[in-house]
């Protein structure tokens, strides 16, 4: 089936390949994950369209893989982001994608990509994430902002403690 797991927070940054192993795969009840094949060109379009400026680290991946599920062999085409906002705040997973049983793959996969392309997204829909994008600009750009402010707070301090002044 059609199947999404969206923004995942974990403590530690992770490439897409480590963060589907490592975090999504086991909270699906699966294992064994191994990635078969990679599309650099639509990783590239991944990036280009989500990876935004200011975030510590962004990395997209497109990739079909097979992997065990409760000890049925399964294969899949996945869409996997990772990024992270940087120095210690949350990273996000997002990951999308479309699996059947590693056995019906080769007869599956054909109307397995028509659902997931046949999804339409409503103007409202589009408005929505719109707002959300901006939403999210405006506090990585907080974000950074305070970084940048304690950072220069810290260095004060540090000053006024050497100097005594």
């Amino acid at each position: 089936g059609v199947q999404g797991i969206d923004n995942v927070p974990v403590s530690g940054y992770l490439q897409p390949e480590q963060a589907v192993s490592q975090i999504v795969a086991p909270l699906a009840g699966s294992s064994n994950v191994q990635i078969v094949e990679t599309d650099s060109t639509m990783a590239g379009q991944l990036s280009a369209a989500f990876c935004m400026q200011g975030l510590a680290a962004c990395h997209a991946l497109v990739f079909d893989a097979t992997y065990d599920n409760k000890g049925t062999a399964m294969k899949g085409k996945y869409f996997a982001l990772t990024f992270d906002l940087g120095e210690g705040t949350t990273w996000w997973i997002n990951i999308w994608g479309y699996t059947s049983p590693a056995g019906e793959w080769e007869e599956a996969k054909g109307l397995l990509e028509k659902i997931f392309t046949s999804v339409k997204y409503s103007e409202d829909w589009s408005s929505k994430c719109q707002e959300n994008a901006a939403s999210t600009t405006v506090i990585i750009n907080e974000v950074i902002k305070s970084r940048q402010a304690a950072s220069q707070n810290a260095a004060e301090q540090w000053d006024e403690y050497v100097t005594g002044d």
